[in-house]
């Protein structure tokens, strides 16, 4: 029994914990940043409103404020999985890994939640743990990709275009004939659109003109605008046309919740 006890009150290293998604940074993870261990390559920003998931509290929610965590290998079965973590189910960096990941014990989180209560680490932190030659003119460029792309102007884009669609689908869905989409609802639909193409051309030029790894943007400038569909329950699609559009595929996790 107390054999069994002590298993139990031990990782057993099964890798669960990675497939759900790599830890956030903590501020004491700054040496490690500094050292290389944690190059920008691997770590993607989630900005303050992206929903994430919590693994304390084990639920999906918006993040309160922005973090920056290892990234995900974007597998459909686990996206989040952490792309430190090896086939061998063993750790890329286990001697040096984060904080998170020291702490996390899938059978008792309290060590877990005291640290985050100790202040997770900031895009901003990163930048000046990060070697300075590494990272000139890095500041600038998100300055300016934010200015368009501010998650504050982006997510009332988001929630008008869905609630857009959804209009646009129950009016189709109560009469025989086609309803044409009003010109509020194109308008909203059109402009998620536009940022999301203006995204992808940002991303292009960072790294043609000025750069910049694709691998490093989605530390720097957070995760592309495409990504953020899903979480409102839409997507990209192609239209008859020929042009670029927008569907419903699921719930709105970005709406409040009744």
């Amino acid at each position: 029994m107390q054999e069994e006890e002590k298993a139990q009150a031990q990782c057993s290293c099964c890798g669960l914990c990675c497939q759900k998604g790599g830890a956030t940074l903590q501020k004491e993870d700054m040496p490690l940043v500094a050292a290389g261990f944690l190059p920008p390559r691997v770590l993607v920003t989630v900005r303050a409103g992206e929903l994430a998931y919590d693994e304390a509290q084990h639920s999906l929610s918006p993040r309160k404020a922005e973090m920056v965590k290892l990234a995900g290998t974007g597998e459909a079965a686990h996206p989040w999985h952490c792309v430190l973590h090896r086939a061998d189910k063993l750790c890329g960096i286990h001697e040096h890994r984060p904080a998170q990941c020291r702490a996390l014990f899938c059978r008792d989180t309290a060590a877990l939640e005291a640290l985050y209560a100790q202040g997770q680490a900031t895009r901003h932190e990163v930048l000046l743990a990060l070697p300075a030659a590494q990272v000139q003119g890095w500041a600038a460029v998100l300055a300016a990709y934010e200015e368009r792309c501010a998650l504050e102007l982006v997510l009332p884009c988001l929630l008008l275009a869905r609630q857009a669609l959804e209009e646009e689908a129950a009016s189709k869905a109560s009469t025989t004939q086609a309803v044409p989409p009003c010109p509020t609802q194109a308008h909203a639909v059109q402009q998620l659109l536009d940022l999301v193409r203006y995204d992808y051309s940002f991303r292009a030029a960072c790294s043609s003109k000025g750069g910049i790894a694709a691998e490093n943007l989605p530390f720097l400038l957070g995760r592309a605008l495409p990504s953020l569909l899903d979480g409102a329950g839409m997507k990209l699609c192609l239209l008859p046309e020929g042009r670029l559009g927008l569907g419903i595929i699921g719930r709105n996790y970005y709406a409040p919740q009744a």
